[in-house]
């Protein structure tokens, strides 16, 4: 970043993520910043390489090749490495046209039409009277499917004006549907799928991706061969300009560097003669020990020697305990230490070793070498009892003082092997003080990149997806336990990897877990943990896994009956604008009503006429004649319209879709809230780390933490209390959707999707667990490649299937016990329907003879009554042919009357 300085200067300052991230570093280990120009992509590794500066904050990959060269920080996160595509387009084709029906659909059309234009045209034909031409015919047809008027006059023959009202309405279903998917299909077009992977790139265009990268190569060489270039230009004429400087050297030149060679040779020569006349340089006491610990001159200065009498003290203050404890935070100051140990007494070196484990002094990048001239069999005793001996990076140098003895031999423990644990020896060291290597172990040999298939027994939790338990049948009507999920995935790898066979302990509970661990009865617990601080103390951690999971799950919050939903589809102002707008209409016609001659409504009926209309009913009496109050109630007719579609579709939205109030996703949220929190036993590691905390709000989540007998009886107090219950993300999600979903997948609970802890999680290792750096090149192997996440996305989707099995089978078997519950219907079931049927038939029957009865009666009644009032009788006329829509009464009237029949003849009709 740009600012401008002092004097008209310009000030470069730096931001960003990486900055800050330096920066606090700076502060906590209290140095200052000083970023080098940038020139270029080659001399920022150049730097890296000569040291001129000591590293690059950036979040690179960690690619293997240039682990030869450079060194790799703590991870930052995933890599982001991406490309950039043009985005994919639909192109203009004709295709279009015709891919909102499918090609059955349009086949059908295709002989709809054919059908319906022979029909017509056959039945053209037929009559008498001809109808509309071919020509005309296919008109109709095509010109009606088209969304056409139908072209010339209308059929009069009734046949054809069926089939052509069927065609009319099978055209207009037809042309709307395809409209409908044609308007879509363009609206909202489908775009072809995106390359989102270094295979979709290959496989777009092999041949395009080889071209870039060989356009990449050409270049790179292109720049490389001008550099080389470059540089030999560069030593040519450097090479020059020494020869032009270079004198040849006398002996003056040389005074000062032969005398220095003659001195350190006087000095050697003595330091020789002084070695090789003390013969008790390897004789050590009896009754004494010592403590050398090596660590980089850089850290402490060089090496650092405790001398340990017999009865555990050094010097005369300090003790056994003290002592490792002092080596301990030496060893703690370097990354790698050497640490040697003296002695010729059995008891000194077991309680070292007890002290040594104890204390945490050995791990195994520190090394240890214990020199003795105690007898083979009591270094075979303590190399197979003592834990620091045995399992850790530790080799014993055995001296012999016989001069037909081979001057020392080197022995060492390998707790695996084709035969099982055993000492074997590694090297040794004649008289001619050359060393010989007895096998092809070197010294300090690794241990545990290769476990000779030994059975490693670890301890676990029933947690899905991560460890669950799968029962299957075995022989003998036997059953069989299995596992599965991720971490067994994991740890299955791994073992595949270090050549070793996973032994689960059986789970009694949660105690048990973590004290296998304590005592070293199972060396790692796999389940991902959150890397608290207080467990550092007793266990280790491995490399990790993933970020946090642990969330909480609670009821989801819900809207509750209240008149306020009437109200909130309109904002207060609209309100108040409808409320003004009435009392403005209601006075001016009002007004307009009592400013005339001839009054109109009253009061009551302009406001019936006021709110009728703007609660949707007609406008009460009758309409207005005047043209002003026409005008006035024309205009908020149309307001109430608008308004009125307005509130019922916000209302019927706010209904169909109600705004629920928003859901806590904190912790800090829950302690608002008051909100108690449910815990299993397992989360009493939590608890410890929460109470202990300097946060407030996890103090204050320890403090209303609850324990329930299990996860499913927390997650149904979750429905009736104001509860979350706390537990593993993924857990709770497949126990929600197993136990807590309906068959519509509606459930009444959610869980949270980001972890409240912003911890790492990691498998719990035994402390100071000698095969870490191979357990964890494992882990780090495995998150290159991507397969913890695939491993996670497979058990997920085995879950989600299986339980999508689980509900089919609970659906037909709930259809099944539906339909055995039904019954056929029996007469004994029917009397009151058939009995129903049976009157109703009597009823109908009796009226039907009761108005044929009365039929009869009156007609003879109406004829005497008719006699009377005609003045002449005429016969019957017989007129001309009569459309079929004349009245009946006007076909059969048979006389012509005067005006006095003329209420018989309405009473006759």
């Amino acid at each position: 970043m740009k600012r401008p300085g002092p004097n008209g200067t310009e000030v470069t300052t730096f931001s960003g993520r990486e900055y800050s991230i330096m920066e606090s570093m700076a502060l906590i280990l209290n140095f200052s910043m000083n970023a080098l120009p940038y020139t270029g992509w080659d001399p920022v590794m150049k730097l890296l390489r000569s040291r001129e500066a000591f590293f690059w904050p950036v979040n690179l990959p960690i690619l293997p090749h240039m682990l030869e060269l450079y060194d790799f920080s703590f991870f930052l996160e995933r890599s982001t490495l991406a490309f950039a595509m043009i985005k994919p387009s639909v192109k203009p084709s004709w295709e279009s046209l015709y891919r909102p029906l499918r090609v059955e659909v349009w086949g059908l059309v295709v002989a709809t039409l054919v059908v319906v234009y022979i029909v017509l045209l056959m039945m053209n034909a037929s009559g008498n009277d001809k109808g509309p031409g071919a020509w005309l015919v296919m008109k109709q047809v095509l010109g009606t499917l088209l969304d056409e008027a139908i072209p010339g006059e209308l059929p009069q023959r009734s046949n054809t004006r069926v089939v052509l009202t069927a065609w009319l309405i099978f055209s207009f279903v037809v042309g709307t549907v395809y409209r409908s998917n044609l308007t879509a299909y363009l609206t909202i077009p489908k775009y072809p799928p995106r390359i989102e992977t270094l295979g979709g790139l290959v496989d777009a265009n092999v041949k395009q991706a080889g071209l870039i990268e060989k356009w990449g190569t050409d270049e790179m060489d292109k720049i490389r061969s001008e550099s080389r270039k470059k540089r030999g230009k560069e030593k040519s004429h450097e090479a020059k300009e020494a020869e032009a400087k270079i004198k040849p050297l006398t002996l003056v030149h040389m005074q000062g560097p032969l005398s220095l060679y003659l001195a350190c040779i006087i000095i050697s020569f003595a330091a020789f003669l002084k070695a090789r006349g003390n013969e008790e340089r390897f004789k050590i006491s009896t009754r004494a020990g010592a403590l050398r610990i090596h660590v980089p001159a850089m850290k402490t200065g060089g090496d650092a020697v405790l001398d340990v009498a017999d009865d555990g003290s050094v010097g005369v203050n300090i003790t056994m305990t003290q002592a490792v404890a002092q080596a301990r935070k030496m060893r703690l100051m370097s990354w790698c230490t050497l640490v040697v140990v003296f002695s010729d007494n059995p008891t000194f070196l077991s309680v070292f070793a007890e002290m040594a484990d104890k204390g945490r002094l050995m791990v195994w990048e520190t090394r240890l070498l214990v020199i003795t001239r105690l007898p083979l069999s009591n270094l075979q005793d303590l190399m197979q009892n003592y834990w620091t001996f045995s399992m850790l990076n530790t080799m014993f140098l055995k001296l012999n003082t016989l001069p037909e003895e081979k001057h020392f031999q080197i022995y060492g423990h390998m707790p695996h092997g084709p035969n099982g644990s055993h000492v074997t020896q590694l090297a040794s060291l004649n008289s001619g003080n050359v060393l010989v290597y007895l096998s092809d172990r070197p010294l300090f040999p690794e241990k545990y990149s290769n476990f000779h298939g030994t059975k490693v027994n670890l301890t676990w939790i029933p947690l899905t997806p991560y460890w669950m338990v799968m029962k299957r049948p075995g022989p003998n009507d036997t059953e069989v336990t299995t596992f599965s999920g991720r971490e067994y995935w994991i740890m299955e790898n791994i073992a595949l990897i270090l050549n070793f066979s996973l032994n689960p302990l059986p789970y009694t509970g949660w105690d048990s877990v973590l004290k296998s661990l304590r005592t070293r009865e199972a060396f790692l617990w796999p389940v991902p943990l959150p890397i608290l601080p207080h467990m550092l103390e007793l266990y280790d951690i491995s490399f990790f896994l993933e970020q946090s999971t642990l969330a909480f799950t609670m009821a989801k919050p819900s809207t509750k009956p209240s008149w306020e939903t009437l109200y909130r589809p309109l904002q207060i102002d609209v309100w108040g604008l409808v409320v003004a707008s009435v009392l403005i209409v209601y006075t001016v016609l009002l007004m307009l009503n009592t400013s005339s001659k001839d009054k109109g409504p009253g009061a009551w009926l302009v406001m019936k006429q006021v709110l009728g209309t703007l609660l949707d009913e007609a406008i009460p009496g009758e309409l207005p004649h005047r043209s002003t109050t026409r005008v006035v109630l024309t205009a908020w007719l149309i307001f109430s319209f608008v308004v009125g579609t307005v509130y019922r579709s916000n209302l019927t939205a706010s209904l169909t879709i109600p705004k629920y109030p928003p859901r806590i996703e904190t912790l800090s949220g829950l302690v608002d809230a008051n909100t108690k929190i449910l815990v299993v036993d397992s989360m009493d590691i939590f608890y410890d780390n929460f109470r202990m905390s300097t946060s407030e709000v996890l103090r204050a989540i320890a403090a209303r933490m609850e324990y329930v007998p299990n996860s499913t009886v927390g997650m149904t107090r979750t429905l009736t209390e104001n509860a979350a219950y706390l537990y593993e993300r993924l857990d709770m999600e497949v126990k929600v959707a197993q136990d807590f979903t309906d068959s519509e997948q509606n459930t009444l609970l959610y869980v949270t999707q980001n972890s409240f802890l912003a911890d790492l999680s990691a498998f719990v290792l035994i402390r100071d667990a000698p095969f870490k750096p191979n357990f964890d090149y494992c882990l780090f192997t495995f998150h290159g490649a991507g397969l913890i996440e695939k491993w996670e996305s497979d058990v997920m989707d085995k879950i989600r299937s299986e339980s999508r099995k689980k509900r089919r089978k609970e659906k037909s078997h709930e259809a099944k016990e539906a339909e055995a519950k039904i019954k056929p219907l029996t007469l004994v079931h029917m009397q009151g329907p058939l009995s129903l049927y049976l009157a109703c038939i009597i009823i109908s029957f009796a009226a039907f003879l009761s108005e044929a009865t009365f039929g009869v009666w009156f007609h003879q009644r109406t004829g005497k009554i008719t006699q009377r009032f005609f003045k002449e009788p005429i016969p019957k006329r017989r007129g001309p042919r009569r459309s079929s829509g004349a009245s009946p009464a006007r076909i059969h009237c048979g006389y012509y009357c005067c005006d006095n029949a003329l209420p018989a003849i309405r009473l006759l009709s």
